[in-house]
């Protein structure tokens, strides 16, 4: 009779009001949201969530007083002490947090990661790049002017590499190379049509769009990794499955903690149940994972050579030079510590970058490969690699550091093809 009893109360208290909530969650999406099953608006996700924990924390409590006969007193007390060692800790995670230390922001770290700190740190301003403010031309580039007549254009095509995450419009590679080119030439006026996240296929669209009209002298393409997939780098089958079941969970879970200021405890436990779930469903690592792709039988690898092929052709259609493929590295691709032996790790990411740049001169590109230059810079013992190599702690783009050694392996094949001639600045 007593068991009927707590059902009927488990019932009322928990399973009833879901019920209410979904329907009233139906009906929001069907006449004010976008009918596509999903709850998109931020603050219904956190209304969601938060019940959803609320939810939970009723279980458990009824659980160990009815079922295993615990006290209400000493539930209180346990609840309320481990309540304090949440916050405690979530201090201390909150205080090693480098994002909200250093006080740099960045418009798309903090949207990323936007259900960790939406109610801990103010919203960024809009166009921000790790505390460098940026603008957007009408066409969507960091870039004042795509079009002038009166100069003669050099077109830079990549992602965010070429784009300049994390820098200031003069760190980047390309400007480098434009200063460069003033005090050299002052007739030709570099055109930066690097997209953040955009991959290979994007990056040939971009310039068949643009190409007829900036009538460019030369095309570079700045190369990254991931370019190879139109899709996330960490991307997997099994990554896949795995979102496809946890992710919405995972998701309302790190704004249930949010919104009770759990933010970095909140996002540590999932962190920790992510890890598990990626050996649950065997979940490659990042090297390996990307390295799927390049397989020269896979899917992905024949539209990279298809898009890749495209951009050579329509670059030697349209100019009267042989395009540049810049393929560039970055702090994880490469070793900064053990000058004498790659890691094995490391071995493997290399493998990858020198597949490219094969390709590239086989298709007939101009082929820098930034692996062999700083291996080069490696031999010489007065070379410091301790300076910082990415932008940020939280970001692995190449830092300013990294832009002027591309800047300086870029120019002087720019210069031999468009002036003719072989020259050295100092950038």
């Amino acid at each position: 009779m007593k068991q009927k009893r707590n059902k009927k109360i488990f019932f009322l208290l928990v399973l009833l009001p879901v019920f209410l909530f979904k329907i009233v969650l139906t009906a929001y999406d069907s006449f004010l949201g976008d009918s596509d099953g999903k709850i998109t608006t931020f603050w219904v996700n956190q209304l969601f969530s938060t019940f959803n924990l609320f939810v939970l924390l009723t279980a458990i409590y009824l659980f160990l007083k009815n079922n295993l006969k615990v006290s209400k007193r000493i539930i209180r007390i346990n609840f309320f002490v481990f309540l304090l060692i949440c916050y405690a800790f979530n201090s201390f995670l909150k205080g090693r947090d480098s994002y909200l230390s250093d006080n740099i922001v960045d418009t798309n770290y903090y949207y990323t990661n936007y259900n960790k700190y939406f109610n801990v740190t103010p919203r960024p301003p809009d166009r921000y790049t790790w505390g460098n403010k940026y603008e957007l031309n009408s066409e969507g580039f960091r870039q004042k002017k795509i079009f002038n007549n009166k100069k003669k254009p050099i077109i830079f095509i990549g992602d965010s590499f070429t784009w300049g995450a994390g820098l200031s419009d003069k760190e980047r590679y390309t400007n480098k190379i434009q200063s460069a080119l003033n005090k050299k030439d002052s007739n030709y006026v570099v055109i930066n049509l690097g997209l953040p996240g955009a991959c290979a296929t994007e990056i040939k669209n971009v310039l068949e769009k643009h190409i007829s009209v900036i009538k460019p002298v030369l095309v570079i393409y700045g190369f990254c990794s991931n370019d190879v997939l139109c899709r996330k780098e960490s991307w997997s089958i099994e990554s896949e499955r795995k979102n496809k079941t946890w992710k919405t969970f995972l998701k309302q879970t790190q704004i249930a903690f949010s919104t009770i200021k759990l933010n970095h405890f909140g996002e540590l436990l999932i962190k920790s149940f992510n890890t598990l779930l990626d050996k649950v469903y065997g979940t490659p690592r990042l090297e390996n994972g990307i390295g799927r792709f390049y397989k020269k039988n896979s899917k992905e690898w024949e539209i990279f050579e298809k898009n890749l092929r495209a951009i050579y052709k329509t670059s030697m259609t349209k100019t009267t030079n042989r395009p540049i493929l810049a393929v560039f590295t970055q702090k994880g691709w490469f070793s900064t510590t053990d000058k004498k032996e790659q890691s094995l790790e490391i071995n493997k990411r290399k493998t990858l970058l020198k597949q490219v740049a094969v390709k590239g001169k086989e298709i007939g590109f101009n082929v820098i490969d930034f692996n062999e230059v700083l291996e080069e810079l490696m031999r010489n013992d007065n070379f410091d690699f301790t300076s910082k190599m990415q932008v940020s702690p939280l970001d692995g783009h190449p830092s300013k550091y990294l832009n002027k050694i591309f800047a300086e392996g870029i120019f002087p094949e720019v210069y031999k093809i468009v002036i003719k001639d072989s020259i050295y600045v100092d950038l």
